[in-house]
Parts: C-alpha cells; structure tokens; sequence
C-alpha cells in the first residue's frame, strides 16, 4: 500500500520558498558597490595619463599603494567584532562615494590617488565582511542562490562600467 505524501510544515514550507526580495537587494547592493569599485580602477590611470599628463612612474606607485592597502581585508574579522556588519557595509559604500568627491572637484594627481587609495581601502576591507552578510542573512540552502545573484551582479556592473566608457568615447567625450 503506498503511502499518501506528507504535506510541509509551515515552517518547512517558508524554507522552500526563494527569498526573491532579499537576493534582489543584496545584488543590487553588489552592482553599486561593484559599479563605484571598477568606475575607479578601470578610467583612474587612463584619467591621470591622458588628462593630468601624469608620470607613469607615478602612476604606478599610486597603483602599487592602493594594491598594499587590500591587507585591510585582515582587519575584516577585528572590525566584524568592534562594529557591525551593517554599519562597516554602510559605512563603506558612503565612504566610497565621498572618495569620487576629490575626483570630480580637483584635476590633480594627488587628488584622484588619494581617492583611489581610499576606493581601495574600503573595499579591502568591507568585501568580506559583505560576502559573509549575505550569507548570514538567507538560509543555508539559499547560499549558492545568493553567491550566483552577487557574481552576476558583479559581472553586469563590471560591462556596464567598461561599456559606459567606451561609449562615452565614442560618442565624443574627452579620450
């Protein structure tokens, strides 16, 4: 004699539902913080070289700075336990907007290096601290759901920034 299925449990049931909302935000977080990351490291040496007429020696060592400052990523764990995550993600992302501020009010080398170290800095060190969040805020099922969702939205902001340049110069802004 078979057995007649067993309905779910509504605590089974709300487990078996795909937090749709929540994989949306996170991704669309993830396309802003992506976005405002590769808008700096892709058009920041083409800005200093092409427009400031900057050394390329210099540009280098503003590169070679930045790239030091991703050892932020060790501090992750100590500023999880002094802050919460929510405040280093938000924190993070108003910090990284105002560091495209020396960017768009001053056409100086030392201006867009010191943005970009910043760029650099924050996202060193609030890119684990984000992965492990949205770990965090889904069940256990819906990690490989909301990894997928944040890789595509960081595939989607990257081509958008490099296509957005392209665009813009061959539409005829500044090369």
């Amino acid at each position: 004699v078979a057995s007649a299925p067993v309905a779910a449990t509504p605590e089974q049931s709300s487990r078996l539902v795909l937090p749709w909302r929540l994989i949306g935000v996170v991704a669309l977080v993830s396309v802003l913080r992506i976005g405002g990351e590769y808008t700096m490291r892709v058009f920041f040496n083409l800005y200093l070289d092409s427009v400031l007429a900057t050394p390329t020696a210099l540009i280098g060592l503003l590169l070679a700075a930045g790239q030091l400052l991703a050892l932020l990523s060790l501090l992750a764990p100590w500023a999880m336990a002094r802050f919460s995550q929510e405040r280093i993600i938000i924190g993070s992302m108003l910090g990284m907007a105002l560091a495209f501020l020396p960017v768009l009010l001053m056409a100086h080398w030392l201006a867009v290096g010191v943005s970009f170290i910043a760029m650099i800095g924050l996202v060193a060190i609030s890119g684990p601290v984000y992965q492990l969040y949205s770990m965090e805020v889904v069940q256990p099922q819906w990690h490989t759901a909301i990894a997928s969702a944040m890789s595509m939205a960081a595939g989607i902001s990257i081509a958008t920034v490099a296509l957005g340049g392209e665009n813009y110069v061959f539409w005829g802004g500044r090369e």
